[in-house]
């Protein structure tokens, strides 16, 4: 009896000690384990989604652009504001909301961004800003009746004078010198490019100015060199 009661008493210690868990050390080592994949992810998925709310942005203002066309062609001049090219509140289409976007487009705010239109002596303009910077978005966008879409990569709003979106900005510094000089480097010998080819590469007046030593030689100088050579061959 008492050899059982051991038995039984050895068998309750060893599934107490089997089910005692994870130590502290162990719960610790995974919590931080999850914070370093939560640094490096989140970080990623924010820019993912926020490069994401400005394609749905740029999207929107093609939707404004045709919009506008269609609100020209039926009432002989573009809308001056977001309402006028949404939906009436009630009753049938007309100049002062002429149903032609969405609700969602026309109250100014969606994918957060926010958009206002306004009219212009030359038509109007499209701006577009995130609501939360660094958040909803990193860059504000302008455009107008040409079609051009400008972008500034800040929470300020921008303007006609900003870089249009998907133009090449010019270099500037080293970057400019090293452009420059490749860009009008001559041909090496053997390398099966042509003088005329790399004369086109040049603009007008870059290539005036490296023709012009070859044509500005005035007769006073060409006879002197003449001079100079008979003189030379007097020697000889």
């Amino acid at each position: 009896m008492q050899n059982c009661n051991r038995l039984t008493r050895s068998l309750a210690r060893r599934r107490v000690r089997g089910s005692r868990g994870f130590s502290l050390l162990e719960l610790l080592i995974v919590v931080a384990i999850i914070l370093i994949i939560l640094m490096v992810a989140v970080p990623k998925m924010n820019s993912q989604l926020m490069q994401a709310r400005e394609t749905g942005a740029l999207r929107e203002i093609g939707t404004i652009h045709q919009a506008q066309t269609q609100y020209m062609s039926q009432f002989g001049r573009y809308a001056q504001n977001l309402t006028e090219l949404g939906p009436p509140n009630g009753g049938s289409p007309g100049p002062a909301a002429a149903d032609l976007l969405p609700a969602s487009l026309s109250f100014g705010k969606k994918g957060g961004h926010i958009f206002t239109v306004t009219s212009t002596p030359t038509g109007y303009s499209i701006n577009v800003v995130p609501e939360q910077y660094n958040s909803s978005g990193r860059r504000s966008f302008y455009s107008d009746q040409t079609l051009e879409i400008h972008q500034k990569w800040s929470a300020e709003p921008a303007t006609a004078q900003d870089p249009i979106l998907g133009a090449t900005e010019a270099p500037t510094g080293a970057a400019a010198k090293e452009f420059y000089l490749r860009k009008r480097r001559p041909p090496r010998i053997g390398s099966g490019s042509s003088w005329a080819s790399w004369f086109r590469r040049c603009e007008p007046e870059r290539r005036h100015q490296i023709r012009a030593p070859s044509h500005a030689l005035s007769s006073s100088s060409l006879h002197g060199a003449s001079a100079v050579g008979r003189e030379d061959r007097r020697d000889r």
